[in-house]
């Protein structure tokens, strides 16, 4: 969806009415993403209609029908899901990778974009109709938490964008296999044996890998065909086959390099309780053994096993280190902490050392699993600490004193999570870093050992500890931006120089709030605020920008700093008055009125309410063109500043960066067609220019599809790149002004 088109379009209808009614012509295709829907072909230039690639207009209706336009997107998503799932079956994981890149990434953040809008639609009225059958479509949930697979149940937008990573991913893997496949029958041909050995067990691996990430493909196709009624069979079956290519290899190169082994678990049933029972104090006492398939045993070695909760996917199973005796027998003992008490049987499994010449072995024992309560004493730390410290953590968890080993507990400070650490052999012995979000004062430390329905019960102490204040460092600086607004940066850190992230600062212009700033993760804060009176008033004057900090709910001192900013006045600053009236505010946008139809019907928090019947440009006479006239590039900038001074960052990005858009339009042919990342990739400049045009249309793309909420930080960060890639300086902006005719006239409104 045209999101771009439809809010900058209506902001810029808006500055035409403040300016004095000079006359808007039509959209804004010049940052057009995504789906067109084309009213009128007779409205539009043969030069300019060259959106058709991302049309279709079988689906795309005049009254802006949102489901078709994702039931459309998904067929797009979903073909080239397919597209790339056949190529992976043919060995051509470039391509495969290319029909995932950047132009899926396009569209998936379109069909996000539709997504949202017709949940809120939905919203609105699930009072009267309830949960919404959703067409079909996304978004639908299924019971539960986990598919019956034990994968995380997903929506459909999720599913479009983790199959596109899995296979990407895949892509990876198979290539890395040939590579490996390739370079271990060059060993075998070089009788390298103990190379060819080593690429064997990586070939084991990667193999491993690959039948895993296939399994979670297939899962997210199954998951989308049920959203979305498509047929994925064709996709699944280029997964599947790829998958057994691969294994079918991997078997034939095992066999050629290891020995197969049998693992056999015999449980000793010594004590008067269910003969499956155990639990942390009555352990799983067992005889094992390994063999190879001939009998030959694993005799006089220490081996590996990884024991956990069959189908547990989520579990990381323990390992245990046990010893063979010269039949390739041992003895086992195993006390169960972190397994779930559903558990009924547990998978024992025999990992050979990557020299070894074994592959590897499993089975399985059947079990009861009961739960134990364990005991967290002798807790001690530190007496005092502050912000950013370390502070220490010690105790023990044992069970009727029977230590616990290798389980993790959390460390709390109040109310605040601060971190984990690790019991060995029943001991804790750990440091957890203290954040600026805890208040000074008294606070309990909390240990925590999170057992709930597992085979240790949960166990809890605390012990007191007192946070200190810590001093803090503001600086600021300040400079004015326009006749309008003053930029305002700096940073917030401890007397030591720790940086303090995720803080408000208060901002005031001689004493008057002119608002809020958040730092960043690095204690560095950025934005553009507006001056609370007329610059005139104030011309060759300077202004004091006062910054403070008030640490409400921290460990942190409050502070504040100020810096002046000169006030250089209307007639010579960048962003003149004269430069929003005497018509420069005609920007040439045929062909996009269907994107602003579809958006009529959408109240946004920053697109102001317009009657756009009152914007029906009128037609350039027959066989006269009109010369074009440059298209300014002040106007957005300004609005872009007071969008950002009025706490709209994402308005604020998507306003320089169209500013950037028709700065640069004349450099690239075509350019009002092109998706923000076609753009990007066609425009051909310094390297300077280049990054910063990239960090622009990164941050664009947030603003746009709201998957990130975007900063002050950032947001003033994008205007100033904005303004440095237009070239917008004082002289800059004179000769735009000297260059336009005075006395054009514009066309009157209908």
């Amino acid at each position: 969806m045209n999101t771009l088109g439809g809010r900058l379009a209506v902001a810029l209808l808006c500055l035409s009415l403040l300016a004095g009614g000079a006359a808007v012509t039509t959209s804004v295709t010049d940052v057009a993403d995504g789906p067109v829907v084309t009213v009128d072909a007779a409205t539009q230039s043969d030069t300019e209609n060259e959106t058709v690639r991302h049309q279709n207009p079988d689906e795309q209706q005049d009254d802006g029908d949102a489901n078709a336009v994702r039931r459309w997107l998904e067929s797009e998503l979903s073909r080239q899901l397919g597209d790339s799932a056949v190529q992976l079956s043919e060995g051509d994981y470039e391509t495969a990778r290319e029909i995932l890149g950047d132009d899926y990434q396009d569209r998936y953040a379109q069909y996000v974009e539709v997504e949202g809008e017709i949940d809120e639609e939905s919203a609105t009225d699930s009072d009267e109709t309830g949960a919404g059958d959703g067409d079909g479509g996304a978004g639908e949930g299924g019971e539960g938490d986990q598919t019956a697979d034990g994968l995380p149940a997903t929506s459909t937008n999720d599913s479009f964008q983790e199959i596109a990573a899995e296979q990407e991913q895949l892509a990876d893997l198979l290539e890395e296999f040939e590579e490996t496949q390739a370079d271990y029958y060059d060993a075998v041909q070089a009788n390298d044996d103990e190379r060819a050995h080593d690429l064997a067990r990586d070939i084991e691996e990667l193999a491993g890998q690959i039948e895993g990430r296939s399994e979670n493909i297939t899962v997210h196709f199954e998951t989308l065909e049920e959203d979305t009624g498509a047929d994925f069979t064709e996709s699944k079956e280029s997964i599947d086959r790829t998958n057994s290519d691969v294994q079918e290899t991997r078997e034939v190169i095992t066999v050629e390099q290891f020995e197969p082994t049998v693992l056999t678990i015999e449980p000793d049933h010594d004590h008067e309780r269910d003969e499956t029972a155990i639990s942390f104090l009555e352990p799983l006492e067992a005889t094992g053994t390994v063999q190879t398939e001939n009998g030959t045993p694993v005799a006089s070695q220490n081996i590996t096993l990884e024991i956990g909760a069959e189908g547990a996917p989520f579990q990381r199973p323990e390992t245990r280190t046990v010893r063979t005796d010269e039949t390739g027998s041992f003895a086992l003992q195993y006390r169960p902490t972190t397994i779930p008490l559903s558990t009924t049987d547990l998978s024992i499994a025999y990992e050979p050392p990557r020299g070894s010449g074994y592959i590897g072995a499993e089975t399985n024992v059947s079990v009861t699993v009961e739960q134990d309560e364990p005991t967290l004493s002798d807790l001690s730390s530190a007496e005092t600490t502050a912000a950013y410290e370390s502070v220490p953590v010690a105790g023990e968890l044992s069970v009727d004193g029977v230590p616990v080993d290798n389980v993790t507990v959390d460390v709390g400070l109040g109310d605040e999570p601060i971190g984990n650490a690790t019991v060995s052999n029943g001991t804790l012995d750990g440091t957890a870093t203290v954040p600026p979000t805890v208040p000074d004062g008294d606070h309990e430390l909390t240990v925590q050992f999170a057992g709930a329905d597992r085979a240790l019960a949960n166990a809890t102490a605390s012990t007191e500890i007192t946070v200190l204040e810590s001093e803090s460092d503001l600086a600021v600086t300040a400079e004015q931006f326009d006749d309008e607004h003053v930029s305002v940066s700096g940073t917030l850190t401890t007397a030591d120089g720790e940086e303090i992230g995720g803080e408000p600062i208060e901002l005031a212009v001689d004493d008057e709030s002119v608002g809020t700033v958040s730092t960043d993760e690095n204690g560095s804060f950025e934005t553009v605020v507006a001056l609370p009176v007329d610059s005139a008033e104030i011309e060759g004057e300077s202004v004091e920008l006062t910054a403070s900090y008030e640490g409400d709910g921290t460990s942190i001192a409050p502070t504040a700093t100020s810096a002046a900013a000169t006030i250089a006045g209307a007639e010579s600053t960048l962003l003149s008055s004269q430069l929003l009236v005497g018509g420069v505010l005609v920007v040439a946008l045929a062909g996009s009125l269907a994107s602003l139809l579809w958006y009529r019907r959408r109240e946004s928090d920053d697109a102001r309410s317009v009657d756009r019947s009152e914007y029906t440009p009128t037609e350039t006479p027959s066989g006269s063109e009109p010369k074009p006239e440059p298209e300014p590039v002040e106007p957005l900038l300004s609005q872009a500043a007071t969008a950002l001074s009025e706490d709209r960052p994402e308005e604020a990005v998507r306003l320089g960066y169209a500013a950037v858009r028709r700065e640069f339009q004349s450099r690239i042919e075509g350019s009002r067609s092109l998706t923000h990342w076609e753009f990007y990739r066609q425009y051909r400049g310094q390297e300077s220019e280049t990054d910063s045009l990239r960090s622009l249309t990164e941050l664009y793309e947030r603003a746009s599809y709201g998957v990130d909420r975007v900063s002050d930080t950032d947001a003033a960060t994008v205007l100033e790149s904005a303004r440095q890639l237009c070239e917008f300086d004082e002289r800059s902006a004179q000769r735009r002004n000297q260059d336009r005719d005075p006395n054009q006239e514009f066309p009157a409104d209908d």
